[in-house]
């Protein structure tokens, strides 16, 4: 019983790693677009006040 346990929590830990990775890379992909948009948007200002 106590070895079934084991084995499930271990599953358990390698599908909460996996999960966490891709939550993780969700995380950074937003982030990019989010800083990209903006340096975009700023770049675009930075134009238009030069003209």
């Amino acid at each position: 019983m106590r070895h079934h346990i084991l084995d499930h929590y271990e599953i358990l830990e390698s599908e909460w790693k996996y999960w966490n990775c891709i939550v993780l890379c969700q995380c950074i992909v937003i982030v990019n677009h989010l800083i990209f948009k903006n340096v975009q948007h700023f770049a675009r200002n930075d134009s238009y006040s030069a003209n």
